[in-house]
C-alpha cells in the first residue's frame, strides 16, 4: 500500500501547481476547506476546474449542483478532479449524475531526488532554462505542438509564465532542449506545491524516440535539487511512463478528472 503521506504530497504538488497559475493571472478563486475551484471562463474544460472536494454525504449533491452552476457559468466547460483523499467516497458516482464524465486517469509517480537514475546523455541535445521572451515563445510553441489541450489553454500557461517571470527564484521554471541548435523539446519545473513538480515533458515528433524526453526530465529534476528539494512528482501518459520509471519514478495513485460533457451547460439540482 502506498504511504498516506507520499499520497498526499502527490496532491498537494498537482493542486499547488494548478493554483499557482490562477493566483498570477485574473482568474476568479474560491478557497476554503471544503471546496477548491479557479474559473477563467475560457472555452476549455482545463481553464476552469474544481481542485479540492471534502464535503461530507449529506451536503455534497446540494454543493456539487453549486458550484458546477458557478465554475461553468455561461456555459464553461469545466473539470472536477477526483484524487483518493477527497470526500465524499462515492464523489465520482455523484459527478456522474450529474452528466460529468470520466476523461481518463492521469497516473502520479513520486522520486525521491536521491534516487534518480540518470539518463543517457543525447548527442547534440542542450538543455536551457528559459531566462527571456524569445526562449518562453520557443517552450510555449512547443507545448502548443506537443501537450496542450487547445489555444485557450496554451494562452492561459503563456499570461501566467510572463508574470511569473524569469528570477531563479520563480515558483515555475521553464527549459527547452536544443539538438543540433533547433528547439525540439519543453519541461517545466513548478515548486508551488513544496516538491520538484516536473511538468510540460513533451518532445516534438521528429525528435522523439533518443532520449531527449528523459533528459529534459532529468535537468528539470536536477534543478529542484539545487533549490533545496527532496520529492520530485509528475502524472505520465502511457507513453511517457516507462521512460519516467527508467529515471526511478515509482506509482503512487491516480490523479482523475471528470469534464463536462459536449453541449452540457447547465448541471442543475
Amino acid at each position: 500500500m502506498t504511504d498516506p503521506s507520499l499520497v498526499a504530497a502527490v496532491e498537494r504538488d498537482f493542486i499547488g501547481a494548478w493554483w499557482l497559475l490562477t493566483e498570477v493571472t485574473d482568474a476568479g478563486r474560491h478557497d476554503d476547506p471544503s471546496i477548491r475551484w479557479f474559473r477563467t471562463g475560457l472555452p476549455d474544460a482545463y481553464c476552469n476546474q474544481v481542485l479540492i472536494t471534502r464535503l461530507g454525504d449529506a451536503d455534497a449533491d446540494a454543493a456539487i449542483a453549486e458550484v458546477s452552476g458557478q465554475v461553468g457559468r455561461g456555459g464553461a466547460p469545466f473539470t472536477w478532479w477526483v484524487m483518493p483523499s477527497f470526500a465524499p467516497s462515492d464523489l465520482a458516482a455523484r459527478l456522474e449524475r450529474r452528466g460529468l464524465v470520466h476523461d481518463g486517469a492521469w497516473p502520479a509517480l513520486a522520486l525521491a531526488i536521491r534516487d534518480l537514475v540518470p539518463p543517457p546523455a543525447v548527442d547534440g541535445l542542450e538543455i536551457r532554462r528559459v531566462t527571456n521572451d524569445a526562449e518562453l515563445d520557443a517552450y510555449l510553441d512547443i507545448v502548443g505542438q506537443t501537450l496542450s489541450p487547445s489555444e485557450a489553454f496554451t494562452a492561459m500557461l503563456a499570461d501566467a509564465s510572463r508574470r511569473i517571470g524569469f528570477a531563479p527564484d520563480a515558483p515555475e521554471e521553464h527549459f527547452i532542449g536544443l539538438l543540433d541548435g533547433a528547439p525540439v523539446a519543453a519541461s517545466s519545473l513548478v515548486v508551488a506545491g513544496g516538491a520538484a513538480g516536473i511538468y510540460n515533458v513533451g518532445t516534438l515528433e521528429p525528435a522523439r524516440r533518443r532520449g531527449i524526453g528523459a533528459a529534459m526530465t532529468s535537468a528539470a529534476i536536477q534543478r529542484g535539487a539545487e533549490r533545496g528539494l527532496e520529492l520530485a512528482t509528475l502524472q505520465s501518459s502511457a507513453m511517457g511512463r516507462a521512460v519516467y520509471e527508467r529515471l526511478g519514478f515509482t506509482f503512487v495513485c491516480d490523479l482523475v478528472p471528470y469534464r463536462t460533457a459536449p453541449g452540457l451547460h447547465t448541471i442543475g439540482p
